[in-house]
């Protein structure tokens, strides 16, 4: 098993702060999570999280959704991140598992995928 220490600086390795990359890690492992949620896992005041969740909504590693009129967010799917060209993706592939393992819910191609025990199941899909 990788430890979180490990995991958060080969992602920060990619181009994102330790802190972002704590966050992309908490709404990995949450699924779908309001901001309050995120900030109680990742242990980030909720004030500095909206420009975090900003940033990486607009970097596509994260998706901000809106359910009854409150904000939520869930994880770009690991593998979808490695199709970003120009980085050196063999470090993360070396957590890629450990990753998937700690996802509940997140975004391929725009397409929500929940990981259960039997497996995954994709929704919204086409």
């Amino acid at each position: 098993m990788i430890t979180e220490t490990k995991i958060i600086k080969t992602i920060s390795d990619l181009g994102l702060s330790k802190t972002e990359a704590k966050v992309y890690l908490s709404v990995l492992e949450l699924g779908e999570a309001t901001i309050q949620e995120i900030s109680k896992q990742s242990k980030i005041k909720r004030t500095s999280l909206y420009y975090i969740l900003e940033k990486l909504n607009k970097e596509s590693v994260i998706l901000a959704t809106k359910r009854n009129k409150k904000s939520s967010y869930v994880a770009t799917s690991p593998k979808e991140l490695m199709k970003e060209p120009g980085k050196d993706w063999r470090e993360f592939e070396n957590i890629l598992d450990e990753l998937e393992d700690k996802s509940m819910l997140y975004i391929t191609n725009r397409e929500f995928t929940f990981s259960t025990e039997l497996g995954a199941l994709n929704i919204f899909g086409k």
